[in-house]
């Protein structure tokens, strides 16, 4: 999520027993905050700026 809005994206893979220990050792909440779960579904390569400009203001007062 750091680099939302950046013209380069960071990604971080982990196997899927490697997130839930991340999970279990900063928090759900945390994790969430740092980094968006990717899948079939996921619609980051289609917001507009206003979407991600909307979602950064969020992050900024969480």
């Amino acid at each position: 999520m750091g680099s939302l809005g950046s013209n380069t994206l960071v990604f971080c893979i982990y196997p899927s027993a490697q997130w839930k220990q991340l999970e279990k050792e900063f928090g759900t909440e945390k994790v969430t905050y740092y980094f968006a779960l990717i899948n079939s579904d996921s619609v980051m390569f289609e917001m507009d700026m206003d979407e991600i400009f909307s979602l950064l203001k969020q992050r900024d007062k969480a």
